[in-house]
């Protein structure tokens, strides 16, 4: 067995944080798809989750794990109440889409896990609302799969695997 002190967690701007004031979690465990345009993001925001904060200082650790699949490369791309994270996104840089995170999936018959981790600030005592956007950079329109593949065979190999995000509020 194996034990993990910590002594004090800081931000990015050096501010000390102490405690974990509430944890919100959204797991699916069951399947969906949706067509989109190539290099459109879904218009479906994927594993909402809902918390409010207790202070608009508090800092909220997200956690993301989804299992995607496309013949393509499969991105999410983290929300805050229904817009782009800014912060949680790749710098703007000619056409190329601002994602938080992707794999690069080969065929119909793989499931591929994209996982992502954001330090965001509340800003606010309202309820927050979290999530994720999928996108697929393909030739054409396409269809992303999340916790199936795009072949669900009904064999050992054609396995499902849940998706999730929880989010933690830390309060300094």
């Amino acid at each position: 067995m194996s034990t993990l002190k910590v002594n004090a967690l800081q931000d990015t701007s050096g501010n000390t944080l102490s405690r974990v004031l509430q944890v919100v979690q959204t797991v699916k465990t069951d399947t969906a798809s949706e067509s989109t345009a190539s290099g459109v993001p879904t218009s479906t925001i994927f594993l909402p989750v809902n918390i409010t904060p207790s202070s608009a200082s508090s800092k909220m650790l997200i956690t993301v794990t989804a299992n995607v699949n496309d013949n393509g490369t499969v991105a999410i791309i983290l929300q805050k109440n229904g817009s782009n994270l800014d912060g949680a996104t790749g710098d703007a840089d000619g056409n190329r889409e601002r994602t938080t995170a992707a794999t690069s999936n080969d065929a119909s018959t793989r499931l591929h896990t994209v996982n992502a981790q954001y330090l965001d600030t509340a800003g606010t005592t309202s309820q927050i609302t979290y999530g994720i956007k999928l996108f697929c950079q393909d030739n054409n329109s396409t269809t992303i799969y999340l916790n199936r593949m795009e072949n669900s065979y009904n064999e050992t190999y054609g396995y499902r695997s849940p998706s999730m995000i929880q989010v933690m509020e830390i309060g300094a």
